[in-house]
């Protein structure tokens, strides 16, 4: 619920470069967040290019898109748009 500007990752690999942790990983093409080893700095979420990473209330390790289309095909309302990579959406 709410609104959110989200945009698609370009799999650039910046977030993992930064991560002093390394729990952002390359599995089979997208850039995963490892929710056991992230500490929570959000140092990936301030230097994505993209903005495709933020911060949610009632989770530890940021959010990231990883091109999987998931918000597109199950949102109720349909205020979710599929946009070229790079382009930002509105949500809600």
């Amino acid at each position: 619920p709410g609104r959110y500007q989200i945009a698609y990752c370009s799999q650039c690999g910046t977030c993992a470069e930064v991560c002093p942790t390394g729990a952002i990983s390359l599995i089979d093409g997208a850039y995963i967040i490892d929710q056991d080893t992230c500490i929570g700095c959000y140092v990936c979420v301030e230097a994505c290019p993209n903005k495709a990473m933020f911060i949610h209330k009632d989770e530890k390790a940021p959010i990231k898109c990883t091109n999987c289309g998931a918000c597109v095909q199950y949102c109720p309302r349909e205020a979710v748009y599929d946009a070229e990579v790079g382009i930002k959406g509105r949500v809600g």
